[in-house]
């Protein structure tokens, strides 16, 4: 693979000379603030003692960490798109050539976020407009609208053809982000164009929320999704998706101002904090019926509380971006972390365990990197919202078990998933893994830290 910036596919496209230049030189600058240090395996990185402080900490994940293993080795420049699986030794895996949409879109998100947040600039520019071309040029259903699931790289056969929303919002997140970041009319001329499918192909008018998979041409599909999401029966709906579905339109809605978008966002949140809830907890299960029955099939793992904490600062930080009110059901989901918090925070060493039943601790006590980067957010949030002491426990004990145990400082990135008696298990990276969870949650972070300073 040819290493360096993307090159130019066509004319207009950005071009920078020296592949890391700006990402070193914020390094450099992050590296100014915090007494030097060398992080190797087994290593103790001290933590600062409050929130507030954590800024230069955060800054060095993002630029030393998370940014340097997929810059520039994901960019392919001889199929096109990202290359995003990679083995624990980082050596690339069999699944290398699969070009998996919701992956390849959380890549050009990732790219697009570095430059519309201030994070950096024309290198990483260039690096989301790779991406952009081609989901534009390869993944691009022509003929029905909407992006193919899986394509092989080498061939650019489309592999697997079908529509899931999952997949779709996570385009519309990206292409909402490139647009802003490269001012790009026809990035968001393309994000019109998919959410008008949304409403045409996927809306649900009669019990809320959207239908997920589809046929190519975009007929409802009556198959189980195996080897997509997972194998539930067709008409499902699921709480992760409505999540992704969420943050998209509040991206879609500050680029358009439509004012459609903001009737979706409402009943996206009463999807999120009333329908998907389960009072037991509170907390919420995945998997519905089209009418939002639940369905649970090992309630051992009836809770993701990834997903949970994700949600819950989701929504409640959208209703601030928007200007919302909140509603009783969004001041009441700050329980479903309370949830999270109770069972499947780790007071000894620090970080969120996976998944558990309903009522009672944990049962699933791994820790997997997604997990600690929404728990991460969700912490801070509340510790931001109501000023008290144990949340702001919460954000640093996890941000000391993602810098000490998760991060990889050796060869970049978080390890997928560390088992509790700490071996690290799983691939680094692969076509279900990308710079998202990670980078968002360090961006996030730090933009929330730096408005109150």
């Amino acid at each position: 693979m040819a290493q360096g910036l993307p090159q130019p596919c066509e004319p207009g496209a950005i071009v920078v000379s020296g592949p890391r230049r700006f990402f070193q030189r914020a390094t450099n600058a992050a590296l100014k603030r915090l007494p030097h240090f060398q992080p190797r395996r087994g290593a103790h990185i001290p933590l600062p003692q409050t929130p507030e402080e954590t800024v230069p900490l955060l800054e060095r994940l993002l630029y030393e960490n998370i940014t340097p293993y997929w810059y520039p080795a994901a960019l392919d420049h001889d199929y096109g798109g990202y290359i995003l699986a990679r083995d624990r030794l980082d050596r690339p895996t069999a699944e290398r050539h699969d070009r998996m949409l919701i992956m390849q879109a959380r890549m050009f998100w990732y790219f697009s976020r570095l430059v519309s947040g201030g994070f950096a600039g024309a290198e990483a520019l260039n690096a989301a407009r790779h991406g952009f071309i081609y989901l534009r040029d390869v993944m691009r259903d022509e003929v029905n609208g909407g992006y193919f699931w899986k394509v092989d790289a080498p061939t650019g056969r489309v592999v697997m053809p079908e529509k899931h929303i999952c997949g779709q919002a996570y385009v519309l997140f990206a292409l909402c982000e490139y647009a802003k970041a490269a001012k790009s009319d026809e990035a968001a001329g393309m994000a019109r164009d998919l959410f008008a499918l949304f409403e045409e192909k996927a809306h649900d008018r009669e019990h809320g929320g959207y239908l997920e998979f589809f046929e190519p041409d975009w007929r409802l599909c009556q198959r189980p999704e195996i080897g997509f999401l997972s194998n539930i029966a067709p008409g499902a709906k699921r709480h992760a998706t409505h999540i992704h579905l969420f943050e998209a339109f509040l991206d879609y809605y500050e680029l358009t101002g439509d004012p459609l978008v903001l009737d979706r966002i409402r009943e996206l949140i009463d999807v999120l904090t009333v329908k998907v809830v389960r009072p037991e907890g509170p907390a919420c299960t995945d998997n519905h019926t089209r009418d939002w029955t639940s369905i649970v099939r090992d309630h051992k793992h009836a809770i993701a509380y990834g997903h949970d904490v994700e949600a819950v600062w989701m929504v409640s930080v959208g209703c601030d971006r928007l200007g919302l009110p909140r509603t009783p059901s969004v001041e009441a989901s700050i329980e479903i972390f309370e949830t999270a918090y109770r069972h499947a925070w780790d007071e000894r060493h620090g970080g969120f365990f996976t998944s558990g039943p309903l009522t009672g601790p944990a049962y699933r006590r791994d820790k997997q990197w997604w997990v600690q980067a929404e728990a991460l957010i969700c912490a801070l949030h509340f510790y931001q919202r109501t000023g008290e002491a144990r949340y702001a426990q919460c954000y640093l004990g996890t941000l000391d078990w993602i810098v000490n145990r998760q991060a990889d400082w050796e060869g970049g990135e978080w390890h997928n998933l560390i088992a509790p008696n700490g071996r690290v298990m799983n691939n680094k990276a692969d076509e279900k893994k990308a710079a998202y969870h990670s980078g968002r949650a360090i961006m996030t972070c730090l933009e929330m830290l730096r408005a109150r300073t």
